[in-house]
């Protein structure tokens, strides 16, 4: 993937209800396929997040979607709603994205210096 190139969630929609009690297929474009796509999420009861729940799964850049285990997705809490003001929102977010590949830099104190740099896109889901 390159600066101007980011993985996209196709097949869900934002505050959309997601179950948490079976497999979550996640469609993905705009992957570069040679890469690792990471999906990732999590869930919040209430706004002051006093139960949080967070996942990560990983697949073939090349495989175009990737499944969310039931498993996975059971641990979380159910989603609440935050508001700010006249403004409500979901409290479970999911999103994808890559990293770009890592460049290594020498510096004093240091035994292997990696940076890089991620693109991600993602939108609040209600996990229910």
């Amino acid at each position: 993937m390159t600066g101007d190139a980011s993985t996209f969630i196709t097949n869900l929609l934002p505050a959309q209800v997601v179950p948490r009690g079976s497999d979550l297929v996640v469609t993905l474009t705009g992957a570069d396929p040679s890469r690792p796509v990471v999906v990732a999420g999590y869930s919040g009861n209430d706004s002051n997040y006093d139960l949080l729940s967070y996942f990560q799964c990983t697949a073939d850049g090349s495989a175009g979607q990737i499944t969310i285990p039931a498993r996975v997705l059971s641990i979380l809490p159910a989603s609440g709603t935050g508001t700010n003001g006249a403004l409500s929102f979901p409290l479970g977010w999911i999103w994808a994205g890559q990293w770009n590949h890592a460049t290594t830099f020498q510096a004093m104190g240091l035994d292997r210096g990696i940076v890089t740099d991620a693109f991600w896109n993602g939108f609040g889901v209600y996990f229910q």
